[in-house]
């Protein structure tokens, strides 16, 4: 099951979203090189299942999944409503202004901010191409399934109160229900993994 917060406006939610980057980005920053070992590990794991070419990271924000990806030779750009990278451009994961059929590739860890997975679903699966791959993980601790605190959780999200998880947009009882979403677009799962910190999956369109 997946469970999506709802917003007064859209303007709420860009604001919310963008809440961390405009009051600690020099944190987020100086946290660079730790993630990019982390996403050289991660990239190294799903690289075999990747096709070669264009690469979209969707919620990049400092840009550090798209430094390890051109360092292992992909063509890769990311998107984020707050970049704090030239390497990232400022846009709407949802409705980007990307030409149809334009990546071979699209990854993202951020799908708890994401506003409505059914129509960021129809936007990936605009923007890649015949039989590309969509690559996602998570905190294997985000699914619902696994927290203790699972009942608060919803019944704060029915009440619009999420004073706990200000920035996260969308739940889910486990991972698997976001593949579901694709799977039924037609996709195909090429690969999973669940970790005790990481759970992650490569789709195919």
């Amino acid at each position: 099951m997946i469970y999506h917060r709802a917003y007064e406006a859209n303007e709420q939610y860009e604001e919310l979203q963008t809440r961390k980057a405009r009051t600690i980005p020099i944190k987020l920053l100086l946290r660079s090189q730790k993630r990019q070992r982390h996403f050289q590990k991660r990239f190294t794991l799903y690289k075999p299942h990747m096709l070669p070419g264009a690469v979209l990271c969707m919620g990049a924000r400092t840009g550090c999944e798209v430094k390890v990806l051109r360092k292992m030779g992909f063509n890769a750009t990311g998107i984020d409503l707050y970049p704090l990278d030239p390497i990232v451009v400022k846009g709407d994961w949802s409705r980007t202004e990307f030409l149809n059929q334009s990546f071979s590739n699209i990854y993202s860890n951020s799908l708890d901010h994401c506003r409505n997975i059914s129509e960021l679903a129809f936007e990936i699966h605009r923007l890649l191409v015949p039989g590309g791959r969509f690559i996602f993980e998570s905190h294997t601790e985000y699914a619902l399934n696994a927290r203790k605190d699972r009942e608060l959780i919803l019944e704060s999200l029915a009440k619009n109160k999420l004073s706990k998880h200000p920035l996260n947009a969308m739940f889910w009882d486990d991972l698997k229900d976001i593949a579901d979403v694709f799977i039924e677009l037609g996709y195909t799962i090429r690969m999973s993994t669940k970790a005790k910190k990481y759970s992650g999956y490569v789709l195919r369109k």
